[in-house]
């Protein structure tokens, strides 16, 4: 029997999209004239910064869950919802400037997408590899 650990890959590109999400700008305040005023970064906001960090964190220790994979399931469930956390962060922060923000497309909101899609995979990949182990325990 080989079951193969997608979901180790799938985790660790969620983990490197979360630290994305810690150093790239989530987004951009302008000026009336259309000025880049100042970027919005993680460091910024302690909220933010924490969900995010926490997040990888359990992204990281997650990977190494492997040997029980109920808990590593529910694991890889609450980074999902971390990662809707996060999102609904910056969401909240963004919305604070009013109409003079600017979402930045080229650091943290892809991140927070990738890591979601990745922890998304991973999940189901855990589900696959816990059919494969029921349908053997069955054949004994």
């Amino acid at each position: 029997m080989v079951i193969q650990r997608w979901q180790s890959v799938y985790l660790l590109l969620g983990f490197f999209a979360m630290i994305l999400v810690c150093i790239r700008p989530f987004g951009m305040i302008m000026t009336p004239d259309g000025a880049i005023d100042a970027e919005l970064v993680a460091l910024d906001y302690p909220v933010f910064l924490i969900v995010n960090i926490l997040t990888g964190l359990l992204l990281l220790i997650d990977i190494f869950l492997f040997k029980n994979l109920k808990l590593q399931r529910m694991v890889a469930a609450i980074c999902l919802l971390l990662i809707i956390a996060s999102a609904a962060t910056a969401a909240i922060v963004l919305t604070s400037y009013g109409d003079l923000w600017q979402v930045t497309w080229y650091g943290a909101p892809v991140g927070i997408i990738c890591a979601f899609i990745c922890t998304l995979l991973a999940r189901h990949r855990m589900g696959e590899d816990e059919k494969k182990l029921r349908s053997y325990d069955r054949l004994r």
